[in-house]
C-alpha cells in the first residue's frame, strides 16, 4: 500500500509541475496556444487527481475489506 501511495504523490505531482510550467509560459509568452494548452493541462490534471483518489479509495477498501 506504501508503493501505491508514493505512487499517487508522484503522479500528482508531476502533474501539478506541468500544469505550472504551462501556466507560466502562457502568462509570460502571451501565446494562445499556450494558453489553450494550459487550459488543457488543467482539465487533464484534475482527472487525475480524480483518477488518483478513486484508485487509493478502492484500495483503501480492499484492504480493509480482504485485508493485506
Amino acid at each position: 500500500m506504501s508503493d501505491a501511495v508514493q505512487l499517487s504523490a508522484l503522479v500528482l505531482a508531476g502533474s501539478a509541475v506541468i500544469v505550472w510550467i504551462l501556466d507560466y509560459l502562457a502568462q509570460t509568452r502571451g501565446s494562445e496556444t499556450l494558453e489553450t494548452w494550459a487550459d488543457r493541462a488543467h482539465k487533464f490534471s484534475l482527472l487525475v487527481a480524480l483518477g488518483v483518489v478513486i484508485a487509493l479509495g478502492v484500495l483503501i477498501v480492499r484492504v480493509a475489506w480482504v485485508g493485506r
